[in-house]
């Protein structure tokens, strides 16, 4: 049976790096939802056009707001973001055994399935697309 590569289970392992991620998606999302901007999509700017990630910020604190279709007009992958978001902090706060478990349980879904390979090729498609439409929105 054919394995495929793990790199979020490798993320989980990365205790302090996924404990980095998190701040850091945190203060993105609360000051977005204050209404500051600290983050620039350089790509953005140079070009005029949308990055396969331009709209996560503002589709996770939609999220976050429970406006489940507006999260989507800004990033259709916003909740598949939140999710390891959730699975990364449920992770980070587990004592060592269970968050073993837990490690293991998402491991044996991405070597089998190869799930978060099929997803991270899914944004690129998505934002090859977004770019060559230009546009932000999906609707």
């Amino acid at each position: 049976m054919r394995r495929f590569p793990a790199p979020f289970t490798a993320l989980l392992r990365e205790r302090a790096v996924s404990g980095g991620l998190l701040l850091a998606g945190a203060v993105l999302i609360i000051a977005n939802a204050l209404g500051v901007k600290l983050w620039h999509c350089a790509f953005l700017e140079v070009t005029g056009r949308p990055c396969p990630g331009c709209g996560l910020t503002r589709g996770l604190t939609a999220l976050c707001h429970g406006e489940v279709m507006h999260s989507m007009k800004w990033h259709p992958f916003s909740p598949v973001f939140a999710l390891g978001g959730v699975i990364m902090l449920v992770s980070s706060i587990l004592p060592a055994p269970s968050r073993e478990r837990l490690t293991g349980l998402v491991q044996g879904i991405e070597e089998h399935t190869g799930v978060t390979l099929w997803l991270l090729t899914a944004l690129m498609v998505f934002g090859g697309w977004r770019m060559a439409r230009g546009e932000m929105f999906l609707w």
